[in-house]
């Protein structure tokens, strides 16, 4: 009986698992024939043996089939050793019977040894909602193709990761299009470019990699078409003929969609500058619409400086909109938007001179004033008196000392022609009754000016009835004069 124990143990050393079998049965025939304590230890001894060593090489596959999944490097050396253990756990099924099951035996079948690879797989190779694409899918292909081609019971492993990824990538080619993309996430459209990427560089082995290019080349292009139309869109806006609270955002979105287009990831799978470059467009779109309004305004004063203001101030309100769009906007145009202010300053003082000498002028008895521009240079400034949002004081203390000096000037001339005593009829009185008429001209001349200031008016008109009430006087003396005198 103990050389039958050691033979036992010498034989699965060896591998011989018929012979082992054969030394059992021989010592459960001799328990069958002999109630003997000593034998039935001896049959308990060999089995338990048989059963440590079933378990031992068990444990051994699932170490090694551990580390091999475990390892970032794939090791085929490994998965060949389990291999060579699962035949073996096959030709070990004889130590196997009945009697062992229903004393309790733990036993492990070669079956289990399949179930441990596959339940292995199944928690290293990632699921369809659990991919990742980088360097570790790349690991669990490979690994799953050695499982397929060491252990081609398992190839549905292989199979599965292989199919879970195609249709990954037809679902990225979907969404990656004009019209699924609307809102023009690019930084998820790089997500989906470094996938199609990293499956055409490294999982060429794996899958078929014609498709993948021609995938991943329909998404760039569709991608370039959006920044494209994001571009268009800017465009679009800014050739309406104003922007609103709600355009100004709606460019202010698509700078900033094509801004995160720049500084994703979407650059580097593109030749160098191309996403930058959609970018560029769009901001330079906007700066020369900027400049050209800048521009116009200089045309206008070059043209007209006293019909131009009502027309600039509706285009400076126009370059504070683009200015709204964002901070980089406004940096940038920042030194043409205050040269234009300070040139519209430049005008106002210009125009402020000219209406100053215009007025010089018309104070003077002996010159001849120009009086259809003079009107038409204080209403320009009454109307430019919007530039003291930009340049406080610009315009206002202009304004308030034409009108006071042409009211101040205005009220001289009637109180002249109130100061004319007419009197009796003679011909002093004749004098005044001409200088009453030349200030009454004076005023009626003045007339235009009363477009741009309405108080002239008034004063105007009591000039006007002085005037008339003193004529009537002096008609009335000379008529008494020449009844007393017998003149018809």
């Amino acid at each position: 009986l103990q050389r039958n124990e050691k033979s036992v143990a010498n034989l699965l050393s060896r591998h011989d698992y018929n012979g082992a079998k054969h030394r059992l049965e021989e010592i459960g025939k001799l328990c069958s024939a002999m109630e003997d304590d000593f034998v039935q230890n001896s049959y308990r001894i060999c089995a338990d043996l048989i059963a440590k060593f079933l378990q031992s090489r068990y444990h051994e596959f699932d170490s090694l089939a551990q580390e091999f999944f475990r390892s970032s490097v794939s090791n085929i050396d490994l998965l060949r050793q389990c291999r060579l253990l699962a035949d073996d756990a096959i030709k070990a099924e004889v130590l196997l019977n009945q009697n062992e099951e229903e004393e309790g035996q733990q036993t492990i079948r070669s079956d289990s040894y399949i179930q441990c690879l596959f339940n292995l797989s199944l928690k290293v190779i990632p699921q369809p909602g659990e991919l990742v694409y980088d360097e570790s899918l790349l690991s669990c292909f490979d690994k799953a193709k050695m499982v397929a081609e060491v252990f081609p019971e398992l190839g549905t492993v292989y199979t599965k990761l292989h199919q879970a990824v195609q249709e990954s990538l037809k679902t990225i080619s979907k969404k990656v299009t004009c019209d699924s993309l609307p809102q023009y996430k690019f930084t998820e459209a790089a997500n989906y470019v470094q996938k199609l990427q990293f499956c055409y560089s490294s999982l060429q082995n794996h899958l078929n990699v014609k498709s993948i290019f021609a995938a991943n080349e329909d998404v760039k292009a569709n991608i370039l078409t959006l920044l494209q139309s994001a571009v268009s869109e800017v465009k679009n806006i800014l050739d309406s003929t104003s922007l609103s609270d709600q355009t100004i955002g709606d460019v202010r979105l698509c700078l900033q969609r094509l801004e995160d287009a720049k500084s994703s990831s979407l650059a580097s799978y593109f030749d160098a500058g191309v996403i930058a470059e959609y970018f560029d467009r769009a901001f330079n779109t906007i700066i020369s619409y900027f400049t050209a309004k800048a521009q116009y305004i200089h045309q206008l004063f070059s043209k007209s400086q006293e019909e131009a203001f009502p027309e600039i101030k509706s285009l400076i309100e126009q370059l504070d909109d683009y200015r709204k769009i964002n901070s980089m906007v406004a940096s940038r145009t920042a030194e043409t938007y205050h040269h234009t202010i300070q040139e519209i300053r430049g005008f106002v003082v210009e125009l402020s001179q000219v209406a100053n000498s215009l007025m010089t002028t018309l104070f003077n008895e002996n010159a001849v004033a120009d009086l259809d521009r003079l009107p038409r240079c204080i209403s320009a400034l009454k109307t430019a008196q919007w530039i003291e949002t930009y340049c406080p004081g610009a315009v206002s203390n202009c304004v308030q000392d034409i009108d006071a000096r042409l009211i101040k000037f205005a009220k001289g001339l009637l109180n002249l022609v109130k100061g004319m005593n007419i009197g009796n009829a003679s011909f002093a009185s004749v004098d005044k009754a001409q200088r009453l008429s030349v200030a009454r001209q004076r005023l009626d001349s003045r007339a235009p000016l009363e477009k741009a200031i309405s108080e002239l008016s008034t004063i105007r008109q009591e000039a006007a009835e002085a005037v008339t009430s003193g004529s009537n006087l002096l008609a009335q003396s000379y008529e008494g004069l020449f009844s007393r005198q017998g003149i018809a």
